[in-house]
């Protein structure tokens, strides 16, 4: 069965006013979640370019739907298509629940953020975005207690087990790896301190097969479809950015196709270990097909010239207005907006129609995983590295995320170091610092408040405390 009672349990009982037989458990806990202050708080929080630069850019809980968009159409094609699902289908609601809530533990400024914090957490646990995302459905969420003597009691939006264990990724560690950390590191996982959450989890969930390294079937479908849109919808973003065009992609100069390569093999590898390494003769043959479609559909007369016996001169010059052609129609889409939409909505159907089902070798249905072919997913993988290399390795990007870590680190010495940090925070975020039992946890209570930020309200606390200022990303350096 992919549902059990055991999965709909909650960790605090729920006195119900009204019968709510006319909605199921996995609804209820995603009301839950739009009703909280963690994803509102979402549109606030970076995606690829820093939230506030540009309303058509996409941030944390634009993203976060679009994801949770794309898994539903996996989800709906399961269980039209695999005869595992089509008497105990797949449910949508959870499906949704698990997308809205992957990215709310991402800190404010992007990872920029989420590294210098992790670095002023390196001795009290470190900090890493999954793990928070975790530590805030179950704990930081004021919605509800549960009575743990000498413990701290707060049980977050009290979700379904089978919820939280939907937002947890590929990794099931429980303490962080503190060598990682000293390192600069992020180390994925759960806080040992949300160690009684995470249990409760297993044991509803995973029940025989607690011990499994396995995530949920909707975990899988969430992780994938995170992959494809920020494949292609920060693509997008990409390209109305201006940083970059299509064409550009044809050019990169050998260092950069070199680190683009050394990222894809490791993220195919993730998923197909035994696969052979991803070489420039790969990236060039991804970049063919990504390219395939009728907006670079060349004119015969252009080619002609090389299919037949012509001079040197005719060559040249056939060659010079084939550059031109094709940087004309790389420019043209990227310039307009429909022909990007219908770039990135091609791909995304192609990629959505190749996920393919998983079974799991424990036999249990709730712990199978989706998955693309290598040869679809090495253009997920080379689409998600090049918006690293060329966009957020850019000195522009570098500018903002020097400004990030600064402020991340002044606003830590202003509230976790300095002789007022306590008077300056609110009033529930200083009523859990003042009752921390050890320095670890009072870290932990700063940490919390700080990575909850949006990135215009840390911007604006920092200024009312030290006058910092901004610059956009798009001044030239």
């Amino acid at each position: 069965m992919l549902y059990t009672d055991k999965d709909r349990e909650r960790r605090a009982p729920v006195d119900r006013k009204v019968s709510e037989a006319y909605r199921t458990d996995w609804s209820r806990d995603q009301s839950r979640l739009l009703h909280s202050p963690s994803f509102r708080r979402l549109a606030g929080k970076t995606q690829l370019f820093p939230a506030g630069e540009n309303d058509f850019f996409r941030n944390r809980l634009t993203h976060s739907l679009e994801v949770s968009k794309i898994a539903r159409t996996i989800a709906c094609r399961l269980n039209y298509e695999q005869e595992a699902f089509s008497t105990d289908p797949l449910n949508l609601d959870l499906i949704d629940f698990a997308c809205m809530a992957h990215d709310l533990g991402h800190p404010l400024f992007g990872h920029i953020g989420e590294r210098a914090l992790n670095g002023l957490m390196k001795d009290a646990g470190g900090f890493e975005g999954n793990a928070q995302t975790f530590r805030i459905l179950s704990r930081l969420e004021k919605r509800e207690r549960i009575e743990i003597e000498g413990r701290d009691g707060r049980c977050g939006l009290n979700l379904t087990a089978r919820a939280m264990a939907a937002t947890i990724k590929k990794h099931h560690v429980v303490r962080p790896n503190s060598e990682k950390i000293a390192q600069g590191k992020v180390d994925k996982g759960v806080y040992e301190a949300d160690e009684e959450a995470y249990n409760f989890v297993l044991d509803k969930t995973y029940e025989e097969c607690r011990d499994s390294v396995g995530i949920t079937i909707e975990s899988s479908i969430m992780d994938i479809s995170d992959d494809i849109a920020y494949a292609t919808y920060d693509f997008e973003d990409i390209l109305k950015s201006g940083f970059f065009s299509p064409i550009d992609m044809v050019s990169l100069s050998p260092d950069r196709t070199e680190e683009v390569c050394k990222r894809v093999t490791k993220g195919i590898k993730d998923w197909y270990p035994g696969a052979d390494e991803f070489t420039n003769e790969d990236y060039a043959a991804v970049v063919r097909d990504i390219l395939n479609n009728p907006f670079f559909e060349m004119p015969e007369e252009y080619i002609r010239p090389f299919k037949e016996e012509a001079s040197n001169e005719q060559i040249f010059a056939n060659a010079l207005a084939l550059a031109g052609f094709l940087n004309d129609a790389s420019e043209n889409v990227a310039r307009k907006t429909a022909n990007r939409i219908n770039l990135t909505s091609g791909l995304v159907e192609l990629f959505v129609n190749n996920v393919e089902w998983n079974p799991s070798e424990t036999g249990k249905t709730k712990l199978s995983t989706v998955r693309m072919p290598i040869e679809v997913l090495r253009m997920v993988e080379t689409l998600k590295h090049l918006a690293f290399v060329l966009v957020v390795k850019s000195p522009n990007i570098s500018i903002s995320e020097q400004r990030g870590t600064f402020i991340v680190k002044s606003l830590w010495r202003n509230l976790y170091e300095g002789n007022l940090g306590v008077e300056m925070m609110p009033e529930d975020v200083r009523y859990v610092f003042q009752e921390a039992r050890t320095d670890a946890e009072k870290a932990r209570a700063v940490c919390d408040f700080i990575a909850g930020m949006t990135d215009q309200y840390a911007l604006a606390l920092h200024s009312r405390m030290i006058g910092a200022t901004t610059t956009s990303v798009h001044v030239p350096v």
